[in-house]
């Protein structure tokens, strides 16, 4: 992994997932667990992390620049 991912998979300690449009967000988590049954029976944290938007309740630095509202 380079640096730079490195760097985007990090969660930003000032940022909490509310700090997340929460309807685009949503949308998506919707749309993995329709397309990956697998996914259906895990919480949205696991999705959210397993996916690298965020962990422990705090985007990570390359969600948060994509999704800020």
């Amino acid at each position: 992994m380079t640096q730079q991912a490195n760097e985007d998979l990090k969660p930003v300690e000032r940022a909490t997932i509310t700090d997340l449009d929460p309807i685009p967000l949503n949308n998506f988590i919707i749309k993995l667990q329709t397309e990956k049954p697998k996914l259906a029976n895990l919480e949205k944290n696991e999705i959210l992390k397993l996916q690298g938007i965020a962990i422990d309740n705090k985007p990570t630095n390359s969600r948060l620049s994509l999704s800020v509202r």
